[in-house]
């Protein structure tokens, strides 16, 4: 009996070590792979649009938002209620 337990617990051990290897291993092989044939391809994403290179309404919502923020910074109450919709809240 007890060398039907040794067997159980020996091959269990070995069950585990295989599995954390391949959990180990796993990602690095899989993440050498390219993309299966005739997948389509990503399009690259679209630049940041920051203030720096902002232009048009982009522009035009960050100079906004500047402005909110600038009210708040000083307590402006007055001027962010009177920009902002009544039910706004953040």
């Amino acid at each position: 009996m007890r060398s039907r337990l040794d067997r159980a617990s020996h091959s269990s051990r070995w069950i585990v070590i295989a599995a954390l290897a391949g959990m180990a291993i796993g990602p690095r092989l899989s993440s050498q792979q390219g993309p299966p044939p005739g997948a389509p391809t990503r399009a690259p994403a679209p630049p940041e649009i920051t203030a720096a290179n902002a232009t048009g309404p982009a522009a035009e919502a960050l100079a906004f938002e500047q402005k909110i923020e600038a009210a708040v910074g000083k307590g402006d109450t007055a001027y962010v209620d009177s920009v902002l919709s009544k039910d706004f809240s953040f």
